[in-house]
């Protein structure tokens, strides 16, 4: 159910699904966990333009995603992990960190950002649905039902 509302938002960002011939296919979808439900709703309800993020900073997001579920890391996004791991350690040794939630709750507020998220390139799509798959592969995860 995930990736087939995650789908159809993309869709309708595309110009390919209006609002109005995606409703029948989206009331026919399952709810999903609340967090979930809520970010994709408005993501489907607003205009299809891109945010709330800056691009730069979805791909900051979606490194923080891919690093909470320990995927492996492209070439390309290696560097950029290991800024960001080296700049969260200064952070925490210069007092600077804000305070540590629980990884968990932290992981599931990026995770429903991410998923309301509108306007993304292919390259962020992609990486976005394997960090779904992680997701569904996990075998304790305290997102709720695993059949996405």
């Amino acid at each position: 159910m995930l990736t087939a509302k995650l789908a159809l938002c993309e869709e309708r960002e595309s110009a390919a699904t209006e609002v109005s011939d995606g409703v029948d296919r989206w009331a026919a979808l399952a709810a999903l966990p609340a967090a979930w439900e809520k970010s994709l709703a408005q993501r489907w309800s607003a205009a299809p333009e891109s945010g709330p993020l800056a691009a730069p900073a979805f791909d900051e997001l979606l490194l923080q995603l891919e690093a909470a579920f320990d995927l492996p890391a492209t070439p390309e996004l290696q560097a950029a992990r290991r800024d960001m791991k080296l700049r969260a350690l200064k952070d925490t040794l210069e007092g600077r960190a804000p305070q540590s939630r629980d990884p968990v709750t932290q992981r599931d507020a990026w995770f429903a950002a991410a998923l309301r998220q509108s306007g993304t390139t292919f390259a962020q799509q992609q990486r976005l649905r394997v960090i779904v798959a992680a997701l569904r592969q996990a075998t304790t995860s305290s997102f709720g039902d695993k059949s996405r």
